[in-house]
């Protein structure tokens, strides 16, 4: 059974799963950028496409795409537009100048340190 855990001891196929993936990274690293890592990189990205097809075959395909088109337009709505801007102008303020009064306002010294953060990263 995949799913389970094998027995006490029969630790074999871990083992050899372990010597073939670094047998595999050792070749690669040491021919070379322009042959070995070339090649490693070009037989992931191609099982990578290979594994989106059978997905997007063996699912409910237009309901994929629905979702893809729905989220770049989340993405360029939310991540390009209103995220880059939003200071959190309201939650800065004190009580009494406009602050939410029922305490659901974020801290007032976080947005400031978090933004630095975030664009200086």
């Amino acid at each position: 059974d995949l799913i389970n855990s094998p027995a006490e001891g029969d630790n074999t196929s871990a083992i050899a799963t372990i010597w073939v993936v670094t047998g595999i990274a050792t070749v690669s690293v040491v021919s070379g950028l322009n042959y070995g890592i070339k090649i490693l990189s070009e037989l992931a990205f191609g099982l990578g496409c290979v594994l989106l097809l059978l997905v997007f075959i063996s699912d409910n395909s237009p309901y994929l795409l629905n979702v893809m088109v729905q989220l770049i337009g989340d993405y360029i709505q939310m991540g390009v537009f209103k995220q880059n801007f939003h200071t959190d102008a309201f939650g800065q303020l004190a009580s009494g100048e406009g602050r939410a009064m029922d305490g659901m306002s974020a801290d007032k010294g976080w947005v400031d340190g978090w933004t630095n953060f975030y664009f200086a990263w």
